[in-house]
């Protein structure tokens, strides 16, 4: 549980820190663009410190003879990235929304 609190932490504290940078930007977009921006490219973060200092390593030290082990960590990448999938998905638009506002 208190990892799980780390991480709602965490992500909290990344999506205050995008919200800030819109701010600074000058970049009001839609409400539904700035919070589906901020939430996704906060999770995509923390996966991405997950899976460099967790996942990848234990996918590189498990041996070949703890295949029960290793198919925990396979299965639990396959859906982490679905799950990322998903939220590259649900932001594309306001991605190019933030895109056309910063380059028009």
């Amino acid at each position: 549980m208190e990892n799980v609190d780390r991480e709602v932490k965490a992500l909290l504290e990344l999506q205050a820190q995008i919200e800030g940078r819109f701010d600074e930007l000058g970049f009001v977009g839609t409400e539904d663009a700035r919070g589906n921006i901020s939430h996704h490219l906060a999770e995509l973060a923390l996966f991405c410190r997950k899976f460099d200092k967790e996942i990848f390593p234990a996918f590189l030290r498990l041996p070949p003879q703890k295949r029960d082990e290793l198919g925990d960590v396979v299965v639990g990448l396959n859906h982490d990235l679905w799950e990322l999938r998903e939220g590259l998905s649900d932001m594309e638009s306001a991605l190019v929304e933030l895109m056309n506002y910063i380059t028009r």
